[in-house]
Parts: C-alpha cells; structure tokens; sequence
C-alpha cells in the first residue's frame, strides 16, 4: 500500500471534539417528527435514523416523514402532517428554511418549535430574510454554523487534490445546484483552489431534480476534458447515484481520484473494491441525529443549543479505511449524549 499523503496530517487526524458533557432535563413522553430530504439521500436518512434511536433512547415517540428530495412539495406536506398531529417538536434533516417558510410559519403558530440539522435558516446570508427555524445544530465550536461547516469541508477536498495533483490539477467538479449545502461547498472548494493559479476547474452541474442524469453528465465532462484527473462530489447520494458510475465505467477510469462525501457504508465498499471513489471526508451522520435530538431537548428547555462537537476526518486508500464495516469516528458520542441525559434526570 501507499504512503499516506504528506501535508494531510490534520485532515487525517480528523477535526472531531467531545458533545457537551451536560444536558438540561430530558422532557418525559414527547412526540417527535422528524422530516429527513429523503430516504434516497444517504446522508439524510442516516441522520434522520440517528435522531430516531436518539429519540427512542430517551423515551420519546418519534415518527419519520420521507421528504423524498421535495417532490410535489413533500417537504411542506410533511411538515402540515405534523402539525395536524400535534407533535410536540419538529426536527428537520437537510432541508433549507427558504423551501418551507410558509409551513414553518405555521409550525410556530401551533406552537411547535422546529429545530434543523444539516440545514439552512432563512436568515442565512444567502436567502437574506428572517430566521424561522427555532434552533439549529452548531457543529462545533470550530464551525458555528452549517455554513462554515460545509465551506471547511469543501476547502478540505481542495487540499487533498492539491496534495495528491500538484499545481496544476486539473478537477471537475460535481457542482449540487440549487440547496444551499452545494453552494457553500462549491465556495469552500473554489476558496481552497482560489490560489493555485494553473489549477483548472471544470463544472458538472446537477440539482435535485437531475440527478437522475447525474451520470451522463459527468460522463460527458470526463470526456470534453480529457486533460482532467480529479472529480470531487459534495455528498455520498451523488456518489452512489451517477458519479462512480461515470468514473469507474471510463476508459480513463486508471487516470481519475474520486473524493466524495461522508463516507457511508456503500462508498467505503466502492473504495475497497476500486469502483471509482479514491477518498471521502468521512462523517457520522448518525451523531447529526443525536445532534439534533441534544438540541431540541434544549429547547424544550429554554437553553440554546450547544456545540455538538462534529467534524470530519480524510479517509482514503492509503489511510483510515476500515477493512469492512462502516466508518467510526474517534469519538464515542452515543455514550456521551447518553450520559448527559441521563444524569439530567
């Protein structure tokens, strides 16, 4: 096997903390929905299957609601299905304030507060109105916000292509369109690249509603530039759904590194297996779950949510890949929370 890639060592260390060692609390026998993007979302249903065993952990009753990516407004529907419910909270996988103001708004009329993991507020820079989630998760201290969280993870993949590519990689990037998650991905990305002037960036631009075509377009790309031997892709769904597709079915399949998202289980068995991803950041969207729940326990209490410790950590083919199973991160985090809750009792 290969050394592991010099200039890395924080990357491979990973960027994790410790959750808060305290909790207020528990509230006894709440009724929880959770509304994950959608279950073909890696990410989203992995987190949303976390804040579940969270929520049951603790005693509470917690129901999911399949986004489905917002077709035909399942974002909004779901949230309207909790309220006539009269669920006592809300938690939100992945889904931007901006796509569901109206129903938030009369989530807070009934009285339920929402809380958002991996998402963003509408007060964020980029939709520029007023806050309308109750709370959101705060990765860390490192990270405050969704928003520095996804830039630090776009600035990480362009010190990998930098690392392994020299200065004059040449990258297509899988460009997610239309979700605020991608376009601070894309700014951390175009930031970490910003200084190396003989760099070449291409666009394979995709949104939710083409991912169904994800890997013809990346195919194309990869052959309207022949030059290029990097792809980066900001999530583990795009990942599964086209891009190691169109990179392990290339002719240059030998010539191009694939970095990808979180590193869930069936992209770690891609990279052990050589089928078109060569590195992920890998993280547990398990803990955004529990994230989520630590964060509407607070609420319920009149406390503002606390640092929940997240990060991410480089895993690729010389370094940090387990021989099988999923990805853990160092840090025991289920215990913690579990601990905390349980000596607020």
């Amino acid at each position: 096997m290969a050394e592991p890639l010099t200039g890395l060592d924080a990357l491979y260390e990973g960027t994790f903390h410790a959750p808060p060692e305290e909790a207020p609390p528990v509230p006894e026998d709440q009724s929880l929905w959770i509304v994950n993007c959608g279950e073909v979302a890696t990410a989203c249903s992995t987190a949303a299957a976390g804040a579940t065993e969270a929520a049951e952990e603790i005693g509470w009753e917690a129901r999911l609601c399949d986004g489905e990516l917002n077709a035909g407004g399942a974002w909004a529907n779901c949230i309207r299905q909790a309220i006539a419910a009269n669920a006592d909270a809300l938690l939100l996988i992945a889904i931007d304030c901006g796509a569901i103001a109206q129903p938030l708004q009369e989530a807070a009329s009934a009285g339920i507060p929402t809380v958002s993991s991996l998402g963003y507020d509408c007060d964020d820079p980029e939709i520029g109105e007023e806050s309308l989630f109750t709370a959101s998760v705060i990765p860390s201290d490192d990270y405050p916000t969704t928003a520095e969280y996804t830039i630090a993870l776009g600035e990480a993949r362009a010190d990998w292509v930098r690392a392994v590519g020299g200065d004059e990689a040449e990258v297509i990037e899988v460009d997610f369109q239309g979700v605020l998650a991608g376009v601070y991905a894309h700014k951390g990305f175009t930031e970490g690249m910003s200084d190396c002037a003989s760099c070449t960036i291409h666009s394979a631009p995709v949104t939710n509603q083409s991912i169904g075509t994800l890997r013809q377009t990346l195919e194309s790309a990869i052959l309207q530039n022949p030059e290029a031997s990097f792809v980066t892709v900001t999530n583990d769904a795009l990942v599964l759904l086209g891009s190691s597709q169109a990179v392990a079915g290339s002719p240059r399949r030998n010539e191009l590194s694939l970095i990808g998202g979180e590193g869930a289980p069936p992209v770690l068995d891609l990279m052990r297996d050589g089928l078109g991803v060569s590195a992920v950041l890998a993280q547990s969207m398990t803990w955004f779950g529990y994230a989520g729940i630590d964060t509407i326990i607070r609420v319920l209490n009149d406390e503002d949510a606390a640092p929940a410790g997240l990060g991410f950590q480089l895993v690729d083919t010389q370094r940090g890949l387990p021989e099988s199973g999923p990805y853990e991160p160092p840090v025991d985090f289920k215990e913690a929370y579990l601990a905390a809750w349980a000596a607020a009792e």
